[in-house]
């Protein structure tokens, strides 16, 4: 019987270990802000609204624009729906703004993410960053093939 080798188990610095926490902070609020832009068009589509299109929820003015699409075609519960999905969405925006600012100061301190931001087409600072903190920096693995070789068991 062949037993596989398991890569050595490691614990990350608390450093990367709190970047990781504020990425997972930030993908989970990134989705909740979709799930409740998505609510919006739901609601639009169900009372008979008609449809905003892509990126009508940016800006004042297509803010104003789904105000004044809610007031004219939305029933008082349809729009209850609508004026609570922008409260929370702009809650949620304030908060992501925030943590970003956090992740790009983080991602300037962090030499593994500045090199990977660097030298990687298309890849932001964000990007390096999580590429970072889940690989674990950049001394833990001496090639790219055994970076693969422990992520895959």
């Amino acid at each position: 019987m062949k037993f596989r080798v398991l890569p050595e188990c490691w614990i990350p610095p608390g450093r990367i270990l709190e970047c990781r926490a504020l990425l997972e902070l930030y993908h989970d609020l990134r989705a909740e802000h979709t799930a409740w832009v998505q609510r919006i068009h739901a609601v639009l589509f169900h009372q008979g609204a008609p449809a905003l299109g892509e990126g009508a929820l940016r800006g004042e003015q297509g803010l104003a624009a789904l105000r004044a699409v809610a007031a004219a075609h939305l029933s008082p519960a349809g729009q209850l729906q609508v004026a609570t999905a922008l409260e929370v969405t702009g809650a949620l925006e304030t908060r992501l703004h925030a943590v970003r600012h956090q992740l790009l100061d983080a991602a300037r301190h962090l030499a593994g993410a500045k090199v990977l931001a660097a030298r990687l087409y298309g890849v932001g600072p964000v990007t390096a960053l999580a590429m970072t903190c889940w690989l674990a920096g950049e001394d833990r693995f001496s090639s790219s093939r055994k970076a693969v070789r422990s992520t895959v068991i």
